[in-house]
């Protein structure tokens, strides 16, 4: 005897996980802040050919004190001689330490070496971890997270004696594997028209997530081909439109339509990491595969339709290098 309940409860948990493992992700897979502008100097200036600054006045010094140039209390400055030496000596700087410690001026906080703000590689640093991992582990760690919810999901079906019908997998054949192609197809330029009307509505849908799965390899190009994006939709497509769709209609005899909605809504609540606008297109994406997983209660048309989406994605932008946004 089938478990509804128990798997309906099982397909919430694992969504609500899933909900806050993205949701965790997001702080960290989002595009680099933008760095302020290099100093002035940094840009291939000369001091004796064109200072920078207030002009000083005719007697060498500027009126006002603040505009004193940084050595004036930093450096080789009468001010800084020692009283006891008179101007026979003067201040030496201590063995080993930061010879920009203290200092004033434009070049204040800059590495010098690049003159990228110190603060800002810490930022990025600390923030970034996602960004450390190279595109195969990444992808590996993407497909084994994913993965494992699709297991868990799978395991539980079998538990609790939930029927292949109600998930859509019975009776798959050649004409539904050709329906998802065509519906793939259609989505991923639907898709492409959406992310372009989100971006020029000032929802600009973040490539950040994409940019770093991207493959660098032959290698790397078959493994998100073959296992991780095969991976990702299978367990998507289980989980949003088979479990939360299907099983729960068929077991609790209501209409599949609002569940759609819902479902796609949590769809679209995964993909923040994308941001807002990668977001809303995701959950209209979702909702078109959840009306086709309706209409033909297949689950491997909406499993290569969302495939397809992807695969495209990463070959046209990230292969290819093609920009439809300009």
């Amino acid at each position: 005897m089938t478990e509804w309940g128990a798997f309906a409860g099982l397909a919430a948990v694992l969504t609500a996980l899933l909900l806050a493992l993205a949701r965790l992700s997001q702080s960290y897979v989002t595009d680099p802040p933008a760095l302020p502008p290099p100093p002035v100097e940094a840009i291939d200036h000369d001091p004796d050919e064109n200072p920078v600054g207030p002009d000083p006045d005719p007697g060498g010094e500027s009126a006002d004190p603040d505009d004193q140039p940084a050595d004036r209390y930093f450096g080789d400055h009468p001010s800084n001689r020692s009283p006891e030496d008179g101007d026979s000596a003067v201040v030496e700087p201590v063995e080993g330490a930061d010879p920009d410690a203290g200092r004033v001026g434009p070049d204040a906080g800059w590495d010098r070496r690049d003159r990228r703000p110190v603060a800002l590689e810490q930022l990025d640093r600390g923030r970034d971890p996602v960004g450390s991992m190279s595109p195969g582990a990444l992808v590996a760690n993407v497909a084994f997270s994913q993965g494992l919810f699709g297991f868990l999901l799978a395991v539980g079906a079998w538990l609790f004696a939930v029927p292949s019908g109600a998930l859509g997998l019975s009776d798959p054949s050649v004409g539904a594997l050709g329906t998802g192609l065509a519906l793939g197809g259609g989505l991923y330029a639907v898709n492409e028209v959406g992310a372009v009307l989100a971006e020029r509505a000032g929802l600009d849908p973040s490539e950040h997530l994409r940019e770093l799965l991207a493959p660098e390899s032959i290698r790397g190009w078959v493994l998100l081909l073959v296992v991780a994006l095969p991976v990702v939709a299978g367990v998507e497509e289980l989980l949003f439109r088979a479990a939360l769709v299907g099983a729960v209609a068929t077991g609790f005899g209501v209409s599949p339509w609002p569940l759609a909605v819902a479902s796609s809504v949590a769809f679209g609540l995964a993909h923040g990491a994308q941001g807002r606008g990668g977001a809303l297109v995701a959950g209209g994406l979702g909702l078109v595969l959840a009306a086709a997983f309706v209409l033909t209660g297949s689950f491997l048309v909406v499993f290569v339709a969302h495939y397809v989406v992807n695969a495209l994605e990463f070959l046209v932008h990230e292969g290819l290098g093609v920009d439809w946004t300009g």
